[in-house]
């Protein structure tokens, strides 16, 4: 529906109308409303009270339609984010948006809401700093529009610092790793999975080249006997990666494998610490990053393998302790 013309005396009549008729329509999939003009917040709650209500509607285009006295577009953004509903889009642009409190309050409570375009509005950067606080929350939102605002490159430094933040391997991992915004940089297309495995060898390949993975592992990992001993496989692997441009995606599958690989060592490092202690007071004598063995000198009694936890990572799995009689198989931690 776009610029419809009320007339004066009975547009109260006509919205409640149009609201009714929305509520009962059980076959509408998407509401555009553009450039019809809400004449206030009374109205505004008719008609995303009917919205909400019909459940059958996921995507809402209510462009153009809040800017103008007084009635306040973020409120009814608000509203239709946390009302529990499940939205494919929420496309509020040019509506004169600024104030994000409730909306970005809204979206921290990760609700199921796939795309949300707020383009040339009046976003500034506290909205910006709002916006990326809820996207330290938030895993449902796959897409976030923003151009054309009020927004500055410290603004959007924010919201990337919730996406990319290299400050250490801690951080990376828990950066929003789901959602794609325009306007940001290092924010690559692609599944949540590849992303994140994006991220970290990024991390990791520049650290490479500047010949500080061994000290950032180390303090990011803590000094202990077996950390240490994961940085050679995964340096081992920056010799396989592209060295021109670490964020071109390249055509073969070695960026993604290579990728997955170093994801995968620092997870693993994660959980290795104590599966490894328990391990060791079971029977295991010397681990080293390419070979289990036993001493042969050791008299200790044999060890029950079902008695060993599962190690916290798969490439650990074929690991477990065996009894004495048997014979212990090469590890490799890859």
């Amino acid at each position: 529906m776009r610029r419809i013309i009320f007339p004066g005396q009975d547009v109260v009549e006509c919205y409640e109308i149009i609201a009714a008729s929305i509520r009962r329509n059980h076959v509408l999939k998407r509401l555009n409303w553009i450039e019809n003009r809400i004449p206030s917040d009374e109205q505004a709650d008719l008609l995303i009270e009917s919205i909400i209500d019909n459940r059958s509607i996921r995507n809402i285009e209510l462009e153009n339609c809040f800017n103008h006295d007084g009635v306040n577009g973020c409120r009814a953004l608000a509203a239709l984010i946390a009302s529990g509903r499940s939205f494919q889009e929420l496309d509020f642009s040019e509506n004169g948006l600024c104030g994000m409190d409730d909306a970005a309050a809204a979206l921290a409570t990760n609700p199921q809401l796939e795309r949300l375009l707020i383009r040339d509005n009046q976003l500034n950067d506290r909205d910006a700093e709002l916006i990326a606080e809820a996207l330290k929350q938030n895993t449902n939102l796959q897409n976030v529009f923003l151009d054309d605002n009020s927004i500055t490159s410290a603004g959007f430094e924010r919201i990337r610092a919730a996406i990319y933040d290299p400050s250490s391997m801690n951080n990376m991992e828990s950066c929003n790793h789901t959602c794609w915004v325009d306007l940001v940089k290092g924010n690559a297309h692609g599944t949540p999975r590849q992303r994140r495995n994006r991220k970290l060898y990024q991390l990791l390949y520049t650290r490479h080249l500047d010949g500080s993975n061994v000290r950032h592992l180390n303090a990011e990992l803590g000094e202990e006997k077996y950390t240490i001993k994961l940085v050679p496989k995964q340096v081992e692997t920056m010799h396989h990666a592209p060295t021109q441009n670490p964020g071109v995606w390249p055509a073969s599958g070695s960026y993604i494998e290579v990728s997955s690989i170093l994801s995968m060592a620092y997870s693993d490092a994660r959980g290795l610490h104590s599966w490894l202690e328990a391990a060791e007071a079971r029977g295991v004598e010397r681990l080293t990053s390419r070979r289990l063995e036993r001493d042969p000198g050791s008299h200790e009694e044999d060890v029950d393998a079902d008695a060993v936890p599962d190690p916290p990572c798969e490439v650990l799995r074929h690991a477990r302790p065996r009894a004495r009689h048997q014979e212990t198989k090469d590890l490799y931690v890859m």
